[in-house]
């Protein structure tokens, strides 16, 4: 088995903002380069890889005040004042050769 190391760049590492400026950019709320769904579809928000300090801002007035701030494929510590609730490892499950197919099921009788 080939270990491959994913770029920066790949889906999969800024998945909320990848989803948010591809397939579903029509969901896309925006203030200044910080996205996210509307509340009632998910709770994400994305960011730009290159996080600037008005962005920290963009993303307070996104979110609102006191709210909380899930984000995936952000490596950048917050700004001062805010607190880090929870992290959480996760695991990204790729192929470079596809994944198998399905069985097939057979109705009985």
């Amino acid at each position: 088995m080939t270990s491959v190391t994913p770029t920066r760049f790949e889906p999969l590492e800024n998945p909320a903002r990848s989803a948010l400026t591809g397939p579903h950019a029509h969901f896309a709320e925006r203030r200044g380069r910080v996205l996210r769904y509307p509340v009632d579809v998910s709770p994400f928000l994305a960011l730009p890889d290159d996080l600037q300090p008005d962005d920290w801002a963009d993303v307070a007035a996104l979110a609102g005040p006191g709210a909380l701030v899930p984000l995936a494929g952000v490596d950048a510590p917050p700004p001062d004042g805010w607190d880090v609730v929870a992290r959480v490892a996760g695991v990204q499950a790729w192929s470079t050769t596809g994944w198998p197919r399905r069985p097939t099921r057979t109705p009985c009788g």
